[in-house]
């Protein structure tokens, strides 16, 4: 057969695969623990974003019913509870006791696992809006156990403004 040529043939030698499978190998160890640390800090701020909402949503909802509203942490979604890790719910103070009774309308639930550390420091362990808007301040800080960086706070001010930090610097318990 006149002017055919034999196949060439074309692929990778082991040292080419060799050098790419390194240099993969690299890239996954500076990568992996940076997106490890990127996962963990939008788990701590779907957190935070999640109370951010309930305290507009419960300061919102005291200017408008004019009643105060509460909002208490939850470990089951129907009852207050001790820890704000598991979740919180808030609902309509229609007695203004503080605590939420039969036929006391919850308005909002939010129920959640407990691998964020979310603690409050203040004068009471539940957040009560009043008719006018004003509150008892209060801050919460959601603390990762593996990445301090995380962190976030959350402040409330006595008429109700929310602030938000982040950072190392918040102290977790």
């Amino acid at each position: 057969m006149a002017g055919s040529r034999s196949p060439s043939c074309t692929g990778f030698t082991l040292i080419e695969l060799l050098v790419a499978v390194a240099i993969l190998a690299i890239v996954a160890m500076i990568g992996v623990p940076s997106f490890q640390s990127f996962m963990e800090k939008q788990r701590v701020m779907e957190r935070r974003d999640a109370l951010l909402g309930g305290l507009s949503l419960a300061r919102e909802t005291a200017l408008n019913q004019l009643q105060p509203v509460v909002l208490c942490p939850s470990n089951d979604g129907s009852s207050c509870g001790s820890s704000w890790a598991n979740g919180w719910l808030a609902f309509i103070d229609s007695d203004r006791d503080g605590a939420l009774d039969n036929g006391e309308d919850i308005i909002a639930v939010q129920q959640q696992d407990a691998s964020i550390s979310v603690s409050q420091s203040g004068a009471s362990s539940t957040v009560t809006f009043q008719p006018n808007g004003f509150v008892t301040s209060s801050t919460f800080s959601f603390c990762s156990a593996t990445v301090s960086t995380s962190n976030r706070r959350v402040g409330i001010s006595s008429v109700g403004n929310l602030t938000l930090g982040d950072g190392s610097a918040i102290t977790c318990s």
